[in-house]
């Protein structure tokens, strides 16, 4: 053979490589990596009967992460160059991730200014929570879900999630219940509210609030008997461990994300979801069976319009207003009104709201967490951001497929969650895959409109690629 074959061969083989295909498939192995790490975490834990930190094992996972990113990137690049795509109409075709981008870039710009971490006196710089860490969420987990627009590889990633969380269930129900697996930081340290692998109970709650969206997406859209059963199945554990979890504001999520894959499918089809309101109805009746046992979602519900009374009010007792959050969200409000262009940088307020709640450094509001550490217009940008990709699925409402339907439901979900809560990195990626699930809708299925919508459902299913 020549060296001109040889030369052609080799010139065969790469352009073979870069194709969009092959990129989707690194992508979609990002996402399950990170999907099924809390499983891996927890064997290792049960297995060696050692709780080593999460943070060292999500480290080494972060670098394989953004590695597969790196060469998804590639690997579009090629397919682009290949099929000589225009560079302008990629752009103005991706709007929403000109606002992301432009979250990054004064995210970069306040570090640059402020520093990218400030070690407050009171503790040592936490793991994983950097600017790297932010730089993560978009540059490799909103783009690697991006990417991803095939409904097999969603409705596989999908499944495998619902998986790997209900196993978290029925370990978090095992330890509550019957056999002591501390070892694996199944409980809190109170040792009252679940927390499965996570450090805190309420980022398993955040955790929790997408797995039930899934779980109900799936029992409501999938095409197998035995898949909607098991999300049938999963959805009714997980509820009940998320009463455990007593975590208010991703029950608050939860029950927001149901009611909008209600609203959602009819507005895509033209009839109202009757399955959606069935599951809500399962959501709150279990809820109330076991508040015959356990009365922390009552209590908190009791508490919430107790809250809104002494604010409104300007009683005293708002200062323990959900459960301490309000202090801590005038005080940051506070600090984002003296530097509202750049913030404070991150982690930038911790010694002023430990001086409220001894141990506390964040806000914990997500949205307030971005405008104070960088700046207002960051957040604006980001809030753009997420809301166009919304907008974006509302514009291509008759072609919006079941499994992006779903990952918007859990986006969604979280997106409501995150008013209550921090971004943390082992909680914040799921939402970021799930955001980016929802930007591209499956063109190899059929669209919810076609399956459920007014027209006939069999000429439809004839005009469908199955």
């Amino acid at each position: 053979m020549s060296s001109n074959e040889n030369n052609n061969s080799l010139s065969r083989q790469l352009s073979g490589l870069f194709t969009y295909k092959n990129a989707e498939k690194t992508a979609a192995l990002t996402a399950l990596i990170f999907f099924v790490l809390p499983l891996i975490y927890s064997a290792i834990c049960l297995i060696l009967n050692v709780m080593y930190s999460y943070s060292e094992i999500y480290s080494g996972i972060i670098i394989l992460c953004t590695v597969l990113a790196g060469a998804t990137f590639i690997l579009l690049i090629g397919d682009s160059i290949k099929q000589k795509r225009n560079l302008r109409n990629i752009i103005t075709s991706n709007i929403p991730m000109l606002f992301f981008a432009g979250f990054l870039l004064l995210m970069l710009i306040s570090a640059a200014v402020n520093g990218a971490w400030i070690e407050p006196d009171f503790a040592k710089p936490l793991p994983c929570e950097d600017l790297q860490m932010y730089i993560s969420f978009f540059a490799v987990f909103l783009f690697c879900g991006c990417v991803i627009r095939t409904a097999k590889i969603k409705r596989t990633l999908i499944t495998v999630f619902c998986v790997t969380s209900l196993v978290m269930s029925l370990l978090v129900i095992a330890d509550y219940y019957f056999v002591d697996l501390t070892p694996m930081q199944i409980t809190a340290i109170d040792n009252v509210a679940p927390s499965a692998v996570f450090r805190n109970s309420n980022h398993y709650g955040y955790y929790l609030s997408i797995s039930l969206i899934l779980n109900a997406g799936l029992f409501i859209y999938a095409e197998s008997r035995k898949l909607r059963i098991f999300g049938l199945i999963s959805f009714a554990v997980q509820t009940a461990v998320t009463v455990l979890n007593d975590t208010f504001g991703s029950y608050l999520g939860t029950a927001a994300g149901l009611i909008f894959m209600f609203i959602i499918h009819w507005i895509v089809t033209g009839k109202p979801g009757l399955k959606a309101l069935a599951v809500f109805g399962i959501f709150i009746g279990i809820t109330a069976v076991m508040t015959i046992w356990y009365d922390t979602m009552l209590s908190s519900v009791i508490t919430l319009f107790k809250d809104i009374k002494n604010i409104t009010s300007d009683s005293s007792a708002a200062v323990n207003a959900g459960t301490g959050r309000w202090p801590l969200w005038t005080t940051t409000i506070q600090a984002i009104a003296e530097k509202p262009l750049l913030g404070h940088g991150i982690n930038g307020i911790a010694d002023r709201l430990e001086m409220i709640w001894e141990g506390i450094y964040l806000p914990h509001s997500e949205y307030l967490q971005y405008a104070v550490y960088f700046g207002i217009p960051a957040l604006i940008m980001y809030l753009a951001g997420v809301v166009s990709v919304f907008i974006r699925a509302n514009k291509n409402k008759r072609s919006l497929d079941t499994f992006t339907l779903i990952s918007l439901c859990a986006a969604f979900a979280y997106c409501i969650s995150a008013i209550f809560g921090n971004t943390k990195y082992y909680t914040a990626p799921y939402f970021f895959i799930m955001l980016g699930s929802g930007y591209n809708y499956c063109k190899d299925t059929c669209p919810v409109f076609s399956l459920y919508g007014k027209r006939s459902q069999a000429s439809d299913a004839n005009s469908c690629d199955q």
